[in-house]
């Protein structure tokens, strides 16, 4: 190898070595999050396929095609299989830390930003301009969202496929132009791709990485089309006689569309607005500029990130901000339709970047918010592309001076990782994320909800109250609010008031978390005393798909907490262990139940002991517990010591 390559290829190597640092260090507070109330419990912490790792599972996630059952919405088997790694990475146990999976989430960000840096090399060439556009990707603030949340693990995992996509097909496209010197210099002769032995492999590839992109998140099912765009730069091959070649990829994405469509249109929250309505069609079009325009202003100007925008409740042209979306959308349109002519870069990153986008677009909404920073994470690559062609124009006219152009590009980083930062604060924990969230959109009840059942977390029993009542006073018929209402009142012993609202609650209906309704309804019984009614809600709870071992676990715990019914919690515990005898953490809260109870130490001592044994099989340590079985262990010996035994 010549030596002129191997340092180009060690400078390479080392540079993508040093990104890579650069995303561990400015995404560094993210590892020590916690899991969110914004689907985290409903991705990892009360999926029971997520945490109990099986090839059962993951069958599971690949046969739920259209109505997957442990999550709402996306059909993603393969991020939902990810997750379930995680837990095996993490050594298993019942109930595994956050780290790990945020940990995933950041390297694959990272991964994402050395690919955005291959790519650039193959469209302009070199590296220091590619390795600056690697690092404004990595390190903008509207990407914080996709990866400082957990349940995003979806995104930042199409994301990786769908740029190495990108960069395989790029590769098949440079192996159909063959090039052939004449005396005089360079010609360029055009060749079908069919002609270049071995090209066809990148394209088997980059139709394989799409399926995996797919599998990950439907949401990138429309890059296909982007395909025909690099055709026209930077490949420079003629669109049109390249299409044949796309058809392995439309074949692919009918059939994705499909699925997306119908796996979506199982989610409680989809609405579908229909154009038969009167003026139906102008609020689309208003809805759809004011989207374009702030995902826009968030790529340019991230100064005002939030997981939830309030849609406007007038989408018509007589509201200003409405009319000023319109107005730009119009122009922004003006700009690319021209720039076909002057600037190729730009006229295709701004295509691509609104065909990636276009699902999260339209008035088909997913979300109760009006756009949400994670939608631009893979489609901010496109965005790039111009900025990086510009640089290399720049670089080629500074030439002598080019270090002008990488101070210039480096400049903006400094900013981007202030601003990043602060973001990653917001997704630390639920109360900072639905904290900001309620100081972003004041009227948005969902915030005020998920603050309720923080509140409930932290025992803040009439702050969480205070949060249900101000959901309630605007809908006395919102469900969520009256569990958590009801659960309030349970903890705080007004469980014959809880037991009222938890079947309010119940009879409007709880979505997802019914089971977990019947749960908080048995809670509310057993603090009344009434243990039989209990019992009945508890099973009702099980039948609705709550695990037999977690629902005896969790009343056990409310008998142990707020009822200081010590023998009932020993009973519940008992039916827990039975079903779930590998545990560590029933074991151990059924020793300290039947100490409360005033039963036999030795009997608690074998839970302890068992509790132990269990988290040796997993190959871990319980010092906290092993110090607890040593002090009761000599307990019993100083008692079998005694003046009895003197």
């Amino acid at each position: 190898m010549p030596v002129e390559q191997g340092n180009s290829s060690r400078n390479l190597i080392t540079a993508l070595a040093g990104l890579v640092v650069l995303v561990l260090v400015t995404y560094w507070p993210s590892l020590h999050g916690e899991y969110v109330r914004l689907d985290d419990f409903q991705y990892v912490v009360d999926n029971e396929l997520v945490r109990r790792p099986s090839w059962a599972a993951a069958e599971r996630f690949f046969a739920e095609v259209t109505k997957p059952s442990t999550v709402e919405g996306y059909y993603q088997p393969l991020t939902m299989v990810s997750l379930m790694l995680d837990v095996v990475l993490a050594g298993g146990g019942e109930h595994p830390g956050p780290y790990i999976f945020h940990l995933t989430n950041v390297l694959l960000h990272a991964a994402n930003a050395v690919l955005v840096v291959l790519l650039m090399r193959r469209i302009v060439g070199g590296l220091a301009i590619p390795l600056l556009i690697g690092v404004l990707f990595a390190v903008h603030p509207a990407q914080v969202e996709s990866v400082s949340w957990i349940s995003q693990r979806k995104t930042v995992l199409a994301t990786f496929f769908a740029l190495a996509c990108v960069v395989c097909y790029l590769r098949y496209g440079e192996a159909g132009r063959k090039r052939s010197k004449s005396n005089g210099g360079q010609q360029v002769q055009e060749q079908p791709a069919s002609k270049i032995a071995g090209s066809w492999g990148w394209l088997a590839a980059a139709a394989g990485l799409y399926v995996l992109a797919g599998l990950a998140k439907p949401t990138v099912m429309l890059l296909p089309l982007v395909l025909p765009l690099l055709d026209f730069w930077p490949l420079r091959r003629p669109p049109l006689r390249s299409l044949p070649e796309k058809l392995p990829f439309l074949i692919i994405m009918v059939p994705m569309c499909w699925v997306a469509w119908v796996s979506q249109a199982s989610a409680a929250t989809l609405q579908r607005p229909t154009l038969m309505a009167e003026g139906a069609a102008a609020r689309w079009i208003g809805l759809l500029c004011y989207n374009i325009m702030l995902y826009a202003g968030n790529v340019v100007w991230p100064f005002d990130l939030s997981p939830y925008r309030a849609i406007a409740s007038d989408l018509g042209l007589t509201n200003p901000p409405i009319a000023l979306a319109v107005a730009g959308t119009i122009a922004l349109l003006a700009v690319w339709a021209t720039s076909a002519r002057w600037s190729r870069p730009l006229f295709v990153g701004l295509a691509a970047f609104g065909i990636i986008l276009l699902p999260a677009l339209g008035p088909v909404r997913f979300m109760g918010s009006c756009v949400a920073d994670r939608f631009t994470y893979l489609p901010m690559v496109f965005v790039l592309l111009p900025l990086a062609a510009l640089a290399k124009q720049l670089q080629a006219a500074q030439s002598k001076r080019e270090w002008i152009v990488w101070v210039g590009l480096g400049s903006f980083a400094v900013p981007l990782i202030s601003l990043m930062h602060a973001q990653q604060a917001v997704w630390q924990n639920s109360k900072a994320l639905w904290t900001h969230v309620a100081a972003a959109v004041p009227d948005f009840m969902k915030a005020q909800t998920n603050l309720a059942m923080v509140c409930l977390e932290e025992e803040k029993w009439e702050e969480a109250e205070n949060h249900a009542r101000r959901v309630l006073a605007q809908n006395p018929e919102d469900a969520d609010c009256l569990h958590v209402l009801g659960l309030a009142y349970t903890r705080t012993g007004r469980a014959e008031e809880a037991i009222a609202i938890l079947q309010k609650a119940l009879r409007i209906g709880l979505g997802r978390v019914q089971p977990t309704g019947y749960l908080s309804l048995a809670e509310a019984y057993l603090v009344s005393g009434d243990d039989a009614a209990a019992r009945e809600a508890c099973e009702k709870a099980i039948a609705a798909g709550r695990t037999p071992a977690d629902t005896y676990a969790a009343i056990a715990d409310t008998a142990m907490r707020f009822g200081r019914r010590y023998d009932l919690a020993v009973g519940y515990y008992r039916l827990a262990v039975e079903r779930k005898p590998d545990s560590i953490l029933y074991h151990w809260t059924l020793g300290t139940a039947i100490l409360y109870a005033g039963g036999p130490p030795e009997e608690a001592l074998r839970e302890y002991e068992q509790a132990i044994a269990n988290a040796a099989k997993h190959g871990a340590r319980m010092p906290e517990l092993e110090a607890e079985a040593a002090k009761l262990r000599q307990r019993i010996e100083k008692a079998s010591t005694g003046p009895s035994g003197r």
